[in-house]
């Protein structure tokens, strides 16, 4: 009996996903830790909802650079806009995303971030670096190293 009763529950709110689709939502946390962002996109915000993109939603090019979305629906979305309204949503996004960054010093080396050299997009959040090659170290280390160096760097 419980089985039945947990997999109803699953249905239910998978279907309820599905009906609901994305949210023209702000910015949520996923917890965990869990990347939400590959460092293909040229964004970490999507540019039709404003919510972190998603690794497993598929991208689109546009004008040389890969874009991000936070849900299924968004391309699709994204593929009806004028390229003046991409460039336009996109480049929101692109600003959005600077102004978001919640650490002032790089996790990596501690020195002051620098929005313009690398961010990346955790537990919800978006991280800053100094540099391009903190992004790329950040990628490599495991979660619980992410966790204790972000905390170490937000209390500088």
């Amino acid at each position: 009996m419980r089985l039945q009763e947990m997999l109803r529950v699953l249905t239910a709110a998978a279907v309820g996903l599905a009906v609901i689709g994305c949210q023209e939502s702000p910015m949520e946390s996923t917890g965990g830790g869990v990347p939400l962002a590959s460092t293909r996109e040229v964004n970490l915000l999507c540019p039709m909802t404003g919510s972190v993109v998603a690794p497993s939603v598929p991208t689109r090019s546009f004008e040389g650079r890969t874009v991000g979305f936070a849900c299924v629906m968004c391309p699709g979305r994204w593929d009806q806009l004028s390229s003046d309204a991409k460039r336009a949503r996109l480049a929101a996004a692109l600003a959005d995303q600077k102004s978001m960054v919640i650490n002032t010093r790089c996790p990596i080396t501690g020195n002051p971030v620098n929005v313009q050299a690398a961010m990346r997009a955790y537990m919800g959040n978006i991280v800053g670096f100094c540099d391009p090659t903190c992004g790329e170290t950040w990628d490599r280390l495991p979660d619980d190293q992410k966790q204790a160096r972000l905390g170490a760097a937000m209390k500088k």
